[in-house]
């Protein structure tokens, strides 16, 4: 039974080297396959120039893209500290907008806020547990 397995995947083997070296030998016969060769090196050559350039191009889209992102970045720092005047309207338009209305955002931090805070408190309480354990072992000691 294994001997037959043996056999037959020998078989297959062989099979898949002489499709291998046939399509070798048809790749590589006559003029035809140095053409192809030659049109490779030429379209990766192309390819690398294009690339090339438009890197150059990318990198100038990255640049203003990183500008325009900072630029947003310093609006929402300055609505957040409250120094831009109208900043928190113009907040309450962008949340409205976002057809949640402002109740639903402000209830949302509210949840959140509420949620810290009994995190916080969990961990305090934590924290007096471990030490009152800490505190009855030495004083068994």
């Amino acid at each position: 039974m294994r001997k037959r397995r043996e056999e037959e995947c020998e078989r297959r083997k062989a099979k898949r080297r002489e499709r291998r070296k046939d399509r070798r030998s048809r790749k590589k016969r006559g003029g035809e396959w140095r053409e192809r060769v030659r049109e490779r090196g030429r379209k990766q050559k192309e390819k690398k120039r294009g690339l090339a350039e438009r890197g150059e191009r990318e990198g100038e889209r990255r640049e203003r893209r990183r500008r325009v992102r900072e630029k947003e970045y310093k609006e929402k720092r300055s609505v957040r500290e409250g120094k831009q005047k109208g900043g928190r309207e113009e907040k309450i338009e962008g949340a409205e907008r976002r057809e949640g209305g402002v109740e639903r955002e402000s209830e949302r931090k509210r949840k959140k806020a509420k949620r810290e805070k009994e995190r916080i408190s969990r961990k305090r309480e934590r924290e007096g547990e471990r030490r009152e354990r800490r505190r009855r072992v030495r004083e068994k000691e």
